[in-house]
């Protein structure tokens, strides 16, 4: 009984308008022919509603069609006036093509098609904040929102054919969706006999103050990257209340990953007689109270699925708390093809991954990160290791891509002096401090590196005969690295530059190796890191404050390829 006092409401506003504004002869509004007759199976207790509907939706045709007079929009337009509105040409919009901030508007677009700016940008049409708005027919081509009624009410939308690109989502990640029809506050309205065609999410109902609408007769195909055919969410400002009293009714749900969501607070709406083909499930309701009858369902096969071969030289076991993982770049965003990892010999755990095809088939790029395991952000983490674009079928890995660490390290030098200043009145113990800094320049920094992207640091080490000992950690070679002069230096101070000494207890570092790692951040391990720009394999009794040193050792650093 609400939904027929609904459509009442509606169909007595759309006679009182006309009644003020003149009659003349159009077109009818029908609902779409092709693929109808599958929906029309017998739901004996809907006949009656189902036939109030009809009814109405008969009335308002006859009497939209007695419309006089009508301005005419050509281009991108906000109405702010009551009348009869019909678009006269084809136009492109760069940002929103039509947008509605009058009551009792009539727009009618007949068969004209609006291009919008693709990317997942722009609007169509938005009724922002008005009531008995009327919306007939066109083509809606690329936009990021085909439709959006925001704060209205008595809205109908009917005939309008919305096209997506069936681009790459991820709203979890702010990676935004491509919608059909969106509803955000706005109640009382009829969606009716709508194709909407390869986007994210169909029909998007948002907030507690979107009620007693009726989703009737529209088709809804999504494509390879389709997540929800329709959605009830929370309006995303705190207030988790969603859609409520609401009748989805006979629709055509394609190729998508949910037929209906509905989210906690979505509750008592009826969902029934829909044709519902998708890839996960049928439907899912988090609360409880929404009604599924009559609905005729079959899964499809999982999207059409390519193979992604990853090979990587040189890199090694992160241990139990890290992994790797693979992303490709889609449309700009990253799009993970799973984790693997190496054990102690350099064996992959996994070389192939299946890839949804269209998405390899866009892929730009390819990136390699190492994140946590667990890890609780599904994105990647700042950590990127190697990287490549995708020329034709291969992508050649390497450090230098501008997507990993942007340098490939052949320039990287560096010298460093054996003293210990944080015992200033004993000179005898200079072999058991290092100090990458020239004391005759002020002192001055002798390290000659790249800086760093975020997810890395630079880290010095000593090794000798007990294994490798950190020298601290930096980002900067002026300045103090994290440790200052270490947890074994003496009581004196120390100079701003990276290094250590280590009196207590007392190491002298003849003979042993001086190291600059790259390490990640945060870092997998307290042993030296892969990467080994800097290496001198004997340190030697030069003396005390004499500079040494340093081998450029980028050419060890690991590769890969990715091959689609």
């Amino acid at each position: 009984m609400r939904h027929k006092q609904s459509l009442l409401a509606l169909t007595a506003i759309v006679s009182a308008a006309l009644l003020a504004w003149g009659c003349s002869n159009s077109t009818d509004i029908t609902s779409p022919s092709s693929s109808n007759d599958q929906l029309d199976f017998p739901v004996p207790e809907m006949q009656q509603t189902e036939a109030d509907i009809n009814q109405q939706i008969s009335d308002m045709n006859a009497q939209f069609a007695k419309a006089a007079r009508w301005e005419t929009i050509s281009s991108p337009t906000t109405i702010t006036s009551p009348g009869f509105y019909r678009v006269s040409e084809d136009f492109s919009a760069t940002g929103d093509a039509i947008v509605i901030q009058a009551d009792r508007v009539f727009l009618q677009i007949d068969g004209r098609t609006i291009t919008g700016p693709g990317d997942k940008e722009g609007r169509g049409i938005v009724v922002d904040g008005a009531n008995d708005v009327f919306i007939k027919g066109g083509n809606f081509d690329h936009f990021g929102i085909g439709v959006v009624m925001i704060n209205s009410s008595h809205v109908a939308v009917f005939g309008v054919h919305i096209n997506g690109s069936d681009e790459f989502a991820d709203p979890a990640n702010g990676v935004a969706p491509q919608i059909g029809i969106m509803s955000l506050n706005s109640h009382d309205d009829l969606i009716f006999g709508n194709h909407i065609r390869l986007v994210n999410l169909g029909i998007f109902i948002r907030g507690d103050g979107s009620y007693n609408d009726i989703i009737y007769r529209n088709f809804v195909i999504g494509g390879d990257r389709g997540l929800l055919a329709v959605c009830y969410n929370p309006d995303g400002s705190g207030d988790p209340a969603a859609g409520h009293n609401d009748l989805i009714f006979r629709n055509f749900l394609d190729r998508f990953g949910l037929g209906v969501q509905f989210k906690a607070m979505a509750h008592d709406n009826r969902f029934i007689a829909n044709i519902v083909r998708y890839f996960n499930a049928p439907w899912e309701d988090l609360n409880g109270t929404n009604q599924f009858s009559y609905n005729r369902t079959h899964q499809l096969g999982a999207p059409t699925m390519a193979n992604l071969k990853l090979h990587f030289n040189g890199i090694e076991d992160l241990g139990p708390n890290f992994v790797y993982e693979g992303w490709i770049i889609v449309n700009g965003n990253p799009v993970s093809t799973g984790r693997f990892t190496v054990d102690g010999s350099g064996n992959q755990s996994q070389t192939d991954f299946p890839v949804l095809a269209a998405n390899l088939m866009d892929a730009t790029k390819f990136v390699l990160t190492i994140e946590p395991n667990p890890d609780p952000d599904p994105g990647p983490s700042m950590t990127h290791y190697l990287a490549g674009n995708f020329s034709g079928s291969n992508a050649s890995l390497t450090v230098s891509d501008p997507a990993a660490l942007g340098s490939d390290f052949s320039s990287a030098a560096g010298e460093y002096i054996l003293n210990t200043p944080s015992t200033a009145s004993d000179n005898s113990d200079y072999a058991q401090g290092i100090w990458w800094l020239d004391p005759m320049a002020g002192p001055g920094p002798t390290l000659n590196l790249p800086t760093l992207p975020a997810g890395w640091m630079y880290e010095g080490w000593v090794v000798g005969p007990s294994g490798p000992v950190t020298t601290g950690k930096f980002t900067s070679v002026s300045g103090a690295d994290g440790d200052g002069a270490g947890p074994t230096s003496g009581p004196d101070g120390f100079p701003p530059f990276p290094g250590q000494d280590f009196i207590n207890p007392p190491m002298n570092l003849i003979g042993d190796a001086a190291v600059i790692t790259i390490e990640p951040d945060a870092d997998n391990s307290p042993a030296p890191f892969t990467l080994k720009p800097l290496v001198d394999g004997n340190i030697e009794d030069v003396g005390i404050g004499v500079l040494q040193g340093m081998g450029n050792n980028a050419g060890s650093f690991p590769t890969g390829t990715a091959m689609r």
